[in-house]
């Protein structure tokens, strides 16, 4: 599993708190006025302000005094004086680690499904993808008559023992009016999409005045096979 990025908590209102002494571009110790300013060991935390600023990392924080310090995790390491801001704002750090975890969550999950698929195929209906830990996802792309208010249903390309899930986007036109008229129907009459435990399942609240115009949906459904 690929490694995730550290994450730390913030702290209500960000408090600002203050350098007790000057400091050295290198220091590892440094001491604050209130450590009730910043969360609990290990975390970051802010020097200086604006564009003018070096983020740090503290391993523990301890009767006003930042411990195991690893300097210029975000700018650079430089010398401090004495009543320079120290905050727990949130950072560049904060919000690259988050989208660093999303996008590690994303491959983890993609390798997962590479390596748990264990059956594929296709039918009539549509095709499916089925995996080791009982996860099927189910994919369609069916014509949809927009003329009549009748249940219109197509039917899974796989069994499912349980649905959690699923929904619809709609292609181009397969014939009939153009856009304007099938964005209202869309808009004023389409009732919603219902998935039951065997199949997709359109209907309208009315029947719109249509030159029996039709359109592609493309379905997926997502639940277990097992």
């Amino acid at each position: 599993m690929i490694k995730m990025a550290d994450l730390y908590r913030g702290i209500a209102g960000s408090p600002i708190t203050y350098l007790a002494s000057d400091i050295s571009a290198a220091q590892t110790t440094i001491s604050i006025g209130d450590d009730r300013a910043l969360p609990d060991a290990p975390n970051i935390c802010t020097i200086g302000f604006g564009e003018n600023l070096e983020t740090i990392k503290y391993g523990v924080k301890s009767n006003g005094v930042l411990q195991e310090v690893v300097r210029g995790i975000e700018g650079t390491s430089r010398a401090w004086q004495a009543g320079t801001e120290v905050a727990r704002f949130f950072t560049a750090y904060d919000h690259n680690a988050i989208i660093e975890n999303f996008k590690t969550h994303l491959a983890d999950y993609a390798s997962f499904l590479a390596t748990n698929e264990i059956e594929k195929g296709s039918n009539t209906n549509g095709s499916y993808i089925r995996y080791a830990n009982g996860v099927q996802i189910c994919f369609a792309t069916q014509i949809v008559s927009f003329n009549t208010t009748d249940n219109q249903r197509f039917p899974y390309p796989a069994n499912f023992t349980q649905v959690l899930g699923g929904g619809h986007g709609i292609s181009s036109p397969s014939s009939g009016d153009g856009w304007t008229i099938v964005s209202d129907i869309l808009n004023n009459h389409f009732s919603g999409l219902g998935l039951s435990s065997d199949g997709w399942e359109i209907w309208f609240r009315d029947s719109p005045v249509t030159s029996n115009t039709t359109r592609k949906f493309n379905f997926f459904a997502i639940g277990y096979w097992k």
